[in-house]
C-alpha cells in the first residue's frame, strides 16, 4: 500500500487531523524542516510539525511539548492557511509518528510525489475529486488551484 520504503503518509482532512491529535496522548511541537531548508515562508510560520511517542527519541528532544488542545489549534491555524496536514507512520501502518502541516510551496514530500506524478502509491488520502457538471465551465480553475491538479 505504501510502497518500498519504511514510512508512508496519509493526507487528512482537517476534521481527521483534528480527531487525531485529541486522542494522540501526547505531543510534540517542532520546527518544519522543509519549510526552513526552503525558507520561502516567514520564521512564524515554521512551527508546525507535529509529533507523537513514536516518532525517534532524538527528534522528539528538539522539539517541545504541548498539550493535545493546543496541538488542535495548530490544526485550525494551518487549515485557514491551506496548509496541506499529512500523517506519517511506519510501514506496518499502527504507529503514526509524526503529523506536518505544510504548504505546498516548501513541502519536500509533496513536491518528490508531484514530480513523479505516483500519487496513488505516494499519498493516500481521504479527497476524492468530484466535478459539477451543472457548474463547470471548463476553465481549468481548479487545476491551477490545486497543488494535485485534481478536476
Amino acid at each position: 500500500m505504501c510502497g518500498s520504503n519504511e514510512t508512508c503518509r496519509l493526507i487528512l482532512t482537517p476534521a481527521d487531523a483534528e480527531a487525531f491529535v485529541a486522542r494522540a496522548g501526547q505531543v510534540w511541537l517542532r520546527v518544519c524542516p522543509c519549510r526552513m531548508e526552503k525558507r520561502v515562508c516567514p520564521p512564524e510560520k515554521w512551527e508546525v510539525c507535529l509529533m507523537f511517542e513514536d516518532a525517534d527519541k532524538d527528534k522528539r528532544s528538539q522539539a517541545k511539548m504541548i498539550s493535545a488542545e493546543e496541538a488542535e489549534a495548530i490544526i485550525q491555524l494551518t487549515t485557514k492557511r491551506g496548509d496541506i496536514h499529512q500523517l506519517f507512520y511506519y510501514k506496518d501502518g499502527q504507529r503514526p509518528y509524526e503529523m506536518c502541516n505544510c504548504c505546498t510551496c516548501c513541502c519536500v514530500p509533496l513536491r518528490e510525489a508531484k514530480e513523479k506524478g505516483d500519487y496513488e502509491s505516494q499519498l493516500h488520502n481521504a479527497y476524492i475529486a468530484v466535478t459539477d457538471g451543472d457548474l463547470c465551465l471548463a476553465c481549468g480553475e481548479c487545476l491551477e488551484a490545486c497543488f494535485f491538479e485534481a478536476l
